[in-house]
C-alpha cells in the first residue's frame, strides 16, 4: 500500500512540475530576452562569422546589433506572433527560414508566447518599428480565436495577457489593422500576413468555424491594404482533408499526459500521433 501511495505522489508531483513548466517557464521565459535592453561589445570576427551574428540577432537585440545589421546589408526579416512563431513549444520555423536563407536574409524572431493582437499592438514599437525591418511576417490571433472557447478561457486571458477588456471579434480586427497601419506608416517594410492555422484537427468543431471566421477577416483585411496574404489556413485544412484515413481527439487546453510527455522531450510528431493528430502535438502547437 504504501510502494503505491509513493507511486502516486511521485508521478503526481512529476505532472504538476510538466504543467508548471509549460504554463510558466517555457511560455514567458525569452520575454526578458526580448524586452531587455543590454550593452554588448561586437567583435570585428563578428562581421565575418555567420554563427555568432546569428546567436546575437536571436538573443541578445539591441542598437549595437541593429548597427551590425547595416554592416552586413542583409535585408532584415522581422517575424511577429505568438507562441507559434516563438517556437518554445512547437517547431520554431523562424529558426528554419535562418538555415533556409542564412547567404540572403537576417530574421528576428518577435513571437511571444499566449500574445493576442492586443500585445503585439503594445509591443510593436520595440519589436518591430524600432527594427526598421525591410520584411515583416504577421501571424497572429490564434489566442484571439482560442479564447472564444468558453468564459474560463477567456478569464485566463484576461488574466495573463491583461487585457483591458473580454477580447471578440471586433477587438482583434481593431488591433490587427493598428499593427499593420503602424507598420506601413513607420517602415518601408514589405508587409506578410498569414491566416491562422487550425486548432486541433476536429476540422468542423466549433473552435475551427471560429479560426475560419478570423482567417477572413485576415484575408479580407490584407485585401484593403494591399499586403502579401499567405493562405497558412486554407493550406492546412485542403492537407487534412485530403487525409481518409484520419482520427483526431478532441482538442482540450490542458492534457497532463501531454505536458508530461513533453517533460521526457518526446518528440512533438510522436505526441501528435497519440492524439491522432498530424500538424499539431496538443492542438495548437506545430509538429
Amino acid at each position: 500500500m504504501f510502494t503505491f501511495l509513493l507511486i502516486v505522489i511521485s508521478v503526481s508531483l512529476l505532472l504538476s512540475a510538466a504543467s508548471l513548466y509549460y504554463t510558466y517557464v517555457a511560455r514567458f521565459h525569452r520575454i526578458q530576452i526580448y524586452g531587455r535592453k543590454e550593452k554588448i561589445s561586437i567583435r570585428y570576427s563578428d562581421l565575418i562569422n555567420f554563427s555568432s551574428l546569428e546567436e546575437i540577432i536571436l538573443q541578445r537585440r539591441d542598437r549595437a546589433v541593429l548597427e551590425l545589421m547595416k554592416l552586413r546589408k542583409r535585408p532584415l526579416v522581422v517575424c511577429l506572433g505568438d507562441s507559434i512563431t516563438n517556437g518554445i513549444v512547437s517547431t520554431n520555423y523562424v529558426e528554419i527560414l535562418q538555415k533556409r536563407y542564412s547567404n540572403q536574409l537576417l530574421f528576428i524572431n518577435s513571437g511571444l508566447n499566449g500574445n493576442m493582437a492586443y500585445n503585439l499592438d503594445q509591443r510593436l514599437q520595440e519589436d518591430c518599428l524600432d527594427l526598421d525591418p525591410d520584411y515583416v511576417t504577421i501571424l497572429i490571433g490564434t489566442n484571439d480565436a482560442n479564447s472564444q472557447k468558453n468564459s474560463k478561457m477567456m478569464k485566463r486571458y484576461i488574466k495573463y495577457q491583461k487585457l483591458p477588456q473580454p477580447a471578440d471579434y471586433d477587438f482583434f480586427v481593431h488591433h490587427l489593422t493598428r499593427i499593420i497601419e503602424r507598420i506601413r506608416e513607420q517602415t518601408n517594410a514589405v508587409i506578410m500576413i498569414l491566416s491562422l492555422p487550425v486548432i486541433g484537427e476536429q476540422l468542423d468543431s466549433e473552435i475551427n468555424n471560429v479560426v475560419a471566421f478570423y482567417s477572413e477577416a485576415i484575408k479580407r483585411i490584407a485585401g484593403h491594404y494591399k499586403i502579401h496574404y499567405l493562405p497558412l489556413h486554407e493550406k492546412q485544412t485542403a492537407f487534412l482533408s485530403s487525409i481518409t484515413e484520419r482520427h483526431p481527439t478532441r482538442y482540450l487546453k490542458k492534457r497532463y499526459l501531454l505536458n508530461f510527455m513533453y517533460m521526457f522531450r518526446k518528440s512533438f510528431d510522436k505526441i501528435a500521433s497519440s492524439n491522432g493528430w498530424i500538424l499539431t502535438y496538443d492542438g495548437l502547437h506545430a509538429t
